[in-house]
């Protein structure tokens, strides 16, 4: 409301001195341990230095049931025993938690520097913060490799081989419209409604674990076995923008451009870039990020562009050479000969400097 009228000088300083008196007109924001107060505050000053930048839009209030997380950034506010199973936070004392057993265990390694809790689901998280010295890491021998990102075939590398990202299986996006017509036909404040938005919330986990996990598998053998890896730069929020239109304009094809979005959304290409992009710096490969235009159109054996090249969604056939191949697969070789010419790459991301070092959080990107 300060920018609104017009004032630019609150920030997270002069927010921090308000509480106190916030706490005493409030007696239920006392039930909060301060410190966590203090870094909700300091993402809101930050989603406003974003929005002031030009990054993001302004900032909203998040929905009630959505981003339940709260996070303690000194590492003397928390203790954790990994081998007891048990966590101690302000507030709370000592907690068990499920962490696995033998080999499987989570052990903390380096210095821990912050604790975040988050629900998923029925389901809270701790996600440990640490800071260790890591070397460096010694350079991947494999072969170059090129990776094009679709929507029938998730990842396909030049070499001819497909990785899949099991994401919403077949049937299942109508289990999760039931779901949804389910919750929005109970009474507001009302046990069914809990009852109902906790089943969509664990069909939503399930899905996103599922997801997670074969992505992490398939990013971890690219980095691990290819010295260079090279993919397209796309712009996925702009693939994904809505067809619907205005009364003024209606959009054509909306219902065809929703499924589509839909379908690029459930495979998460934006996820799989940030995925191979800091497993290159942690396992020594390289990656390169190039132009997507017209890859899918030119011919890797004689560089001939045209559309008609691809007659459908799986098959090319050059109709200057006659070179027949998997329309993918010929996508990621154009893909690898792009990043491996001089100038043409839109990022590189390479190792990380000898005695770098890395904040690694095991609950989030282990």
């Amino acid at each position: 409301m300060a920018w609104r009228h017009g004032q630019h000088s609150i920030g997270f300083a002069a927010q921090c001195a308000e509480l106190p008196g916030l706490k005493e007109a409030v007696p239920w924001v006392c039930e909060a341990p301060s410190h966590c107060l203090q870094q909700t505050l300091r993402d809101l000053d930050q989603a406003f230095q974003n929005f002031f930048a030009g990054r993001a839009a302004y900032p909203v209030f998040h929905k009630k049931y959505q981003n339940d997380a709260f996070r303690f950034p000194d590492p003397k506010q928390f203790q954790v025993l990994d081998v007891q199973a048990r966590l101690k936070l302000p507030k709370l004392g000592w907690v068990r938690i499920l962490n696995g057993k033998g080999r499987h265990a989570l052990k903390l390694s380096g210095k821990p520097k912050s604790i975040t809790v988050s629900r998923e689901g029925k389901y809270w998280f701790a996600s440990v913060l640490c800071e260790l010295e890591i070397p460096k890491p010694e350079p991947v021998q494999g072969p170059p490799v090129g990776v094009d990102l679709g929507v029938v075939q998730t990842v396909t590398l030049s070499t001819g081989e497909v990785l899949h990202v099991l994401g919403l299986r077949k049937g299942e996006d109508r289990k999760l419209a039931r779901l949804q017509r389910s919750l929005a036909r109970k009474k507001k404040g009302s046990r069914n409604r809990k009852r109902a938005r906790a089943r969509l919330a664990h069909f939503h986990l399930r899905i996103s674990h599922r997801r997670r996990d074969s992505i992490h598998k398939a990013t971890t053998k690219l980095a691990k076995n290819h010295s260079l890896i090279v993919v397209e730069d796309l712009r996925v929020k702009a693939m994904t923008t809505s067809a619907r239109g205005n009364i003024e304009a209606p959009g054509r094809n909306v219902k065809a451009k929703g499924g589509l979005n839909r379908a690029i959304l459930n495979v998460a290409f934006g996820e799989i870039r940030r995925q191979l992009e800091y497993k290159c710096q942690w396992y020594g490969s390289t990656f390169v990020a190039v132009n997507p235009a017209r890859t899918s159109q030119r011919c890797w054996n004689c560089g001939h562009t045209d559309a008609r090249n691809r007659p459908s969604q799986a098959v090319f056939r050059c109709r200057s050479c006659g070179y027949g191949e998997n329309a993918d697969v010929n996508a990621a070789k154009n893909i690898l000969e792009r990043g491996t010419a001089e100038g043409t790459p839109v990022a590189v991301c390479g190792a990380m400097p000898s005695g770098g070092r890395r904040s690694r959080n095991p609950r989030a990107q282990a």
